[in-house]
């Protein structure tokens, strides 16, 4: 298990016992999301309101990169099955398309709102990022070319998370309006 915490830290425990194998520093806010990546399960990645994502190898207990470019909170953060790439959604109105393996920017998603959430899958055979914001609806971004795909307006307030099934067929959101 992995968590992040308003004491700046992200802790690493071991299931079986619950006992903590790691109390990783680095982070000068709270963390605000935490990542498995899927691919290795020994990467994790953290966002906080620091403004930053902190990719983390969870054997060390070690800071191995720092990403920055966002300008406010970092809400959400996902790492796509193959674990080449995260994505990460914040308070400055922005998803962000980051190179897992050199820390770069690829692409950033403007929106008109916070984003409050962020789900990488596939769908059609074709990565994609999900998008929940503070203006209600949900969008669908290439991860290879930045392009917004589809606008779902299913929401009457803001969107609060997204997930998907993981062959991408179906996307499960939460609202403040009390739905999903």
């Amino acid at each position: 298990i992995v968590s992040g915490s308003w004491d700046k830290t992200v802790r690493v425990w071991r299931v079986a016992d619950g006992q903590l194998l790691h109390t990783m520093k680095g982070h000068t806010n709270y963390v605000s999301c935490v990542r498995v990546s899927p691919a290795d399960g020994k990467t994790v990645v953290s966002g906080s309101n620091d403004n930053t994502l902190r990719v983390w190898d969870i054997e060390r207990g070690e800071c191995v990169k720092v990403l920055t470019g966002h300008t406010d909170r970092v809400n959400s953060v996902d790492i796509t099955a193959d674990g080449r790439t995260i994505v990460s959604g914040s308070n400055d109105k922005t998803a962000r398309v980051w190179d897992a393996a050199t820390g770069t920017v690829r692409h950033v998603l403007q929106h008109p709102s916070s984003v409050n959430a962020v789900c990488a899958t596939t769908m059609n055979a074709q990565p994609v990022v999900v998008t929940g914001c503070d203006d209600g609806p949900v969008r669908v971004w290439s991860i290879d070319s930045g392009a917004l795909l589809q606008e779902f307006h299913m929401h009457e307030q803001m969107v609060t998370g997204v997930c998907a099934t993981r062959d991408g067929s179906k996307i499960v959101t939460s609202s403040k309006d009390g739905t999903l």
